[in-house]
């Protein structure tokens, strides 16, 4: 997941998130609300690429379960953002 990749990396979730949103790697879903964040998702061309794919999380609701996508880091992926993290360490830390 996400989380994981930025502690394989040393770099802060929030720094490897936005990285990633701007380099088109992921992106917010939509919200009904606008006091709530999206979930994050990955574009088709990083799952296409085999960067990033989803995987669907239960979760627990009142009205019963949903299932949440979860953007997961392939090996292939790691290897390409450790490349990015490297050229742009000098932003993140």
């Amino acid at each position: 997941c996400l989380t994981d990749a930025a502690k394989h990396l040393h770099v802060k979730l929030k720094d490897l998130t936005n990285l990633l949103a701007n380099k088109k790697f992921i992106y917010r879903r939509a919200t009904s609300s606008p006091l709530k964040k999206g979930k994050w998702a990955a574009y088709e061309r990083a799952i296409q690429k085999g960067w990033l794919f989803h995987d669907y999380v239960a979760g627990e609701k009142p009205d019963g379960t949903d299932y949440a996508p979860q953007v997961l880091v392939t090996p292939k992926g790691l290897a390409l953002i450790a490349e990015i993290v490297s050229q742009e360490k000098g932003i993140l830390v």
